[in-house]
């Protein structure tokens, strides 16, 4: 967890103390919360003011977390220390309600993802059994190859906050993948063939994750430039791939 702390109108005298009594208490009260649910990606901004009439002291906090989230809260108070325990409370309860939302959306994509895998399987069972063993036996010299992009485009979607930190699981996003390709493969195709099915189907898996992560209600500028299409998107990462294989 990375702490900033900038001042307005505080003496330095006070800079140290503020930063010892916040700095106690997020580490009792805020920082398990957030070691359970993040690894580096929290970020915490604080900025302590003082009331030019009441001369009481503000302070704000500014916490960045998985999901592309952002906590602000503010607190004020004659003393440093009760201001420090105010305003990590404010914090925590902000922290906790959003981890608490994320799960509850996880539980729900678990279910979805259960489901969606059932339906493809089930159609994966109706084609003929000797074309189900050849695809399987292609494909496992590959899975290795897949697993390792995966594995590399997850730890990128995390860090810059776009899916949680266990959500989805790698074995989640491969097994969709296969499952996907299966489905679509009419004949048991080349190895470079299935290699690059593959890659597809797990870029698309990968960008309905993010879409799905990303917080409802955000606003989107009319003159921003349109978003590129998702399929278009997956397909030019699916090229880059293919060169390096």
């Amino acid at each position: 967890m990375q702490i900033q702390y900038s001042y307005r109108a505080i003496d330095k005298e006070f800079h140290e103390p503020w930063q010892r009594a916040l700095g106690n208490v997020i580490e009792h009260a805020l920082k398990p919360l957030l070691d359970k649910h993040t690894k580096d990606s929290a970020r915490l901004q604080i900025v302590l003011d003082r009331d030019k009439i009441k001369r009481q002291f503000l302070a704000s906090g500014y916490m960045h977390l998985p999901g592309k989230k952002i906590v602000s809260v503010t607190a004020s108070h004659d003393e440093l220390t009760p201001l420090a325990q105010m305003l990590a409370k404010s914090l925590f309860r902000q922290a906790k309600k959003h981890f608490d939302r994320l799960h509850a959306q996880d539980q729900i994509k678990r279910k979805a993802r259960r489901e969606r895998l059932r339906e493809l399987k089930v159609r994966i069972a109706a084609k003929p059994a000797s074309a189900a063993h050849e695809a399987e036996v292609i494909r496992m010299p590959l899975l290795s190859k897949l697993e390792a992009v995966a594995r590399r485009e997850l730890a990128y979607l995390r860090a810059v906050g776009d899916l949680p930190r266990d959500y989805p699981t790698l074995r989640d996003v491969v097994d969709e993948a296969i499952v996907r390709a299966k489905v679509e493969w009419q004949s048991v195709p080349g190895e470079k063939e299935a290699y690059t099915g593959l890659l597809k189907h797990l870029f698309a898996v990968l960008d309905n994750e993010v879409a799905s992560s990303r917080q409802f209600g955000e606003f989107v500028s009319l003159d921003a430039p349109v978003e590129p299409d998702a399929q278009d998107v997956a397909e030019a990462m699916v090229e880059e791939e293919i060169f390096e294989f």
